[in-house]
Parts: structure tokens; sequence; C-alpha cells
């Protein structure tokens, strides 16, 4: 079964399951880290004016690079 789109949830009055765009044929890559982890990384996407997507995603794409993979690209 599909995920509800905006349109849907605004015909049914609720956004109780709205899935954005954006994130469409997207899935949550996560992992659990310390406060100050957390703290550190916020603070350094404030400093670069980007968010902490961003950032994981220009990690995650050195980690590529360092093993020979291509990067991914992905903001």
């Amino acid at each position: 079964m599909a995920r509800p789109t905006a349109s849907d949830a605004l015909q049914e009055g609720s956004l109780s399951g709205f899935v954005p765009k954006a994130r469409l044929g997207k899935s949550m890559v996560a992992g659990y880290f310390s406060a100050e982890m957390q703290r550190r990384v916020k603070m350094l996407a404030v400093e670069r004016g980007v968010t902490v997507q961003a950032l994981i995603g220009e990690g995650l794409d050195l980690l590529f690079v360092a093993a020979g993979k291509p990067p991914m690209g992905e903001r």
C-alpha cells in the first residue's frame, strides 16, 4: 500500500502518516551517539550554515572515498 501524500492527508483532515516529498524513496540511516557528539555535530552545522543531514552526507562520502568507492553526493 502506498504511503499517504500531503493531499491525501489534507483530504482526511490529518497529517498523521504524512511523508514529505523530499523523503519519498529514501531510507533513514541513524545511530546512537553521546550527547557531546550530538552537540558538536549541531555546532559544526551552525558554523558551516548547513544541516546536520548535509554533514552526515559529507562524512559518509569521505568514508566511501577512503574505502575506494565513489561518493554518493547526497546532502
